[in-house]
């Protein structure tokens, strides 16, 4: 499965560089590849996603936003996790808790965010996971950056409007 993404990213880039033409490969090979190009692959071919992680698979839990956890493991093995729902309340410095499975957490399982006040706990909205995505650290710092901007776009838009309903009164 990932051998075939793989020999599908290297045939596209050797294609669109120009080292080889299409109309250069012929017999089998050439159904073969117009297969390849043509034919559009369920999402599980590009993605590695677990349904559960065990507890030692992971060493930490970063939240992103109220939408996304990304999960750190060994061998600088990153899992992310995009909740199934946006969790109301849930934010960086949480403690999170977990609904487990054994010594697992999983696929619509539960979990909520912890704000810890001396002896007072007020926990978020009760949050469903969704699927553990394997990504790498140059997806995480795109990701990171793709949330940053469209938070920072959600601060402009809301700064405008209230600039609006200003003017209008």
């Amino acid at each position: 499965m990932q051998l075939k993404y793989y020999l599908v990213t290297v045939l596209v880039l050797c294609l669109s560089s120009g080292q080889i033409r299409a109309q250069e490969i012929e017999g089998p090979e050439s159904e073969e590849l117009e297969k390849i190009l043509t034919e559009t692959l369920d999402d599980s071919e590009y993605v590695e996603e677990k349904r559960c992680l065990s507890s030692h698979e992971y060493h930490k839990v970063d939240i992103l936003d109220s939408g996304h956890l990304v999960f750190r493991g060994r061998k600088d093995r990153i899992w992310l996790n995009i909740l199934r729902n946006n969790c109301s309340g849930l934010r960086k410095g949480l403690t999170l808790q977990f609904e487990m499975h054994g010594r697992r957490v999983c696929r619509m399982g539960f979990l909520k965010g912890i704000q810890s006040f001396s002896d007072r706990h007020t926990p978020t909205a009760i949050c469903v996971l969704g699927s553990f995505e394997k990504i790498t650290e140059e997806q995480l710092a795109l990701l990171e950056e793709s949330l940053a901007k469209q938070k920072e776009n959600s601060v402009v838009r809301s700064t405008k409007k209230a600039a609006r309903a200003a003017k209008k009164q």
